[in-house]
């Protein structure tokens, strides 16, 4: 069944989520792992230039073709306390540099380059 759920409930099921699992194979861009991190929920990831962008240091990825992959990294989260934490630490950091001002800046600078390039 789906649920659906407020922008606050979301971020309660983050925080009290044991970890946030993101498999998909393609991503333009990884804003449910921004608000999972931002939530201080670990996130496991598959490894798509999308999601390793968005996760840098502060996730765990697999392929998504390798389940056993998957399962490995959860175990990992799960059992492994000090890199659970270290994930949160990080993962709180990591969300706090994607912000809506950076956003606007680097899009504005790539329609200048744009526009530049073109004479």
């Amino acid at each position: 069944d789906f649920v659906a759920l407020s922008h606050r409930e979301m971020m309660g099921a983050y925080a009290h989520a044991l970890a946030f699992v993101y498999p998909s194979r393609c991503e333009g861009f990884g804003l449910p792992t921004l608000e999972a991190m931002a939530s201080g929920c670990p996130a496991v990831l598959s490894g798509a230039p999308s999601h390793r962008e968005v996760g840098g240091d502060a996730a765990l990825f697999f392929e998504a073709e390798e389940p056993e992959a998957l399962a490995a990294q959860l175990r990992r989260v799960l059992s492994e306390e000090e890199l659970r934490q270290h994930m949160i630490e990080r993962g709180l950091a990591r969300a706090a540099e994607f912000t809506w001002r950076r956003t606007a800046e680097e899009t504005s600078r790539a329609y200048l380059q744009c526009f530049e390039a073109d004479g």
